[in-house]
């Protein structure tokens, strides 16, 4: 299937550089799936929107100050976003084994320059390159005072925001670009659908009965890559963590065995986290998935996606106009 059905035309002054003052107050566009049909709302009327016996599932991934600016040894800035922690890898000379810290996968600006061995400059902290990775690096990386990297890089790294934000991250961020039942960190980027949610929104759910649950997937850089290729098959996705608790599992199959009622995934990465797990029986509930949905794929979880728009040519899109329908989302 031609990546070009996938493109259209996004002016630069369409794209929301900054959050609603009131995260419920997002406008939301409400699209048929079915018929195409289409109606506008604000996000705080989803409640109003969905029926008692449906189960919204968001995901409670917490961004963490991922992006860290340091110095090559020699001289130059690297600027490094830590992708996730790793195991030591295997064959390294004698002098680089098993030295304090932990091995992480990380971006590098100028990464064809870290060979093995040579030393980064970064604030509080050793860090050494290990191996090349593709296009990415590891790096064993000591904070003192025995840290952890993650307590290390919530004092020194900066929230890196999505490229199409053409920004720097602002204090505002840290709360801003976290969900509101944002839990343990890990992640790269937000599970931006689920930024819309307050607390009023899923009290109002609950008051409804409409289930309010939580997976994790460790949302990854690549999210943001776009499909290269002329063909959209030709495109991959990195793997990225996921844990689904046994409890959340027995609801999906209740709501999936009641009538009429809908399993509702809050963004792509709880669509990709179900559809794995459920790809299996019994569903597997934790894992790596690099599950790519495209136009002809058999949704077994999930009956209903909260999303944002997406940029033309990702994944996402993709993803998504395989959910509703690629004439409907481009024409919405």
């Amino acid at each position: 299937m031609k990546t070009e059905l996938f493109d259209f035309e996004l002016p630069e002054d369409l794209i929301a550089r900054y959050p609603a003052d009131r995260r419920s107050d997002s406008r939301m566009l409400r699209l048929d799936r079915k018929t195409g049909e289409v109606s506008h709302h604000l996000f705080r009327e989803l409640p109003d929107l969905l029926s008692p016996g449906d189960l919204v599932v968001g995901n409670d991934t917490r961004v963490f100050p991922a992006r860290i600016y340091a110095e090559r040894e020699g001289g130059g800035q690297s600027e490094l976003l830590l992708l996730e922690q790793v195991s030591e890898p295997e064959g390294l000379p004698e002098n680089l084994r098993g030295a304090p810290g932990e091995c992480w996968r990380v971006l590098a600006r100028g990464a064809k320059r870290l060979s093995p061995g040579k030393s980064i400059k970064a604030p509080g902290a050793s860090v050494t390159a290990l191996a090349r990775d593709d296009d990415k690096v590891i790096l064993r990386i000591a904070p003192e005072g025995g840290k952890s990297v993650l307590a290390w890089a919530e004092k020194v790294g900066e929230i890196p925001l999505p490229p199409y934000m053409n920004r720097r991250p602002e204090k505002m961020d840290l709360a801003r670009y976290q969900t509101v039942f944002a839990d343990e960190p890990g992640s790269v980027a937000a599970p931006t659908a689920g930024l819309h949610f307050d607390d009023e929104v899923i009290a109002n759910l609950r008051g409804k009965d409409i289930g309010f649950e939580t997976l994790r997937l460790h949302v990854g850089w690549g999210t943001f890559a776009p499909i290269r290729g002329d063909d959209i098959h030709q495109h991959h996705l990195d793997e990225e963590r996921y844990e689904i608790s046994p409890e959340l599992t027995e609801k999906v199959r209740q709501t999936k065995g009641a009538d009429g009622a809908r399993v509702v995934a809050v963004g792509t990465t709880v669509t990709r986290s179900l559809e794995t797990a459920f790809a299996s029986e019994p569903p597997v509930l934790s894992g790596r998935s690099r599950l790519y949905i495209t136009p002809g794929y058999r949704f077994r979880a999930i009956d209903a996606l909260i999303t944002n728009f997406h940029l033309p040519r990702t994944s996402l899109l993709v993803l998504v106009s395989a959910f509703a329908g690629r004439e409907h989302v481009l024409e919405a």
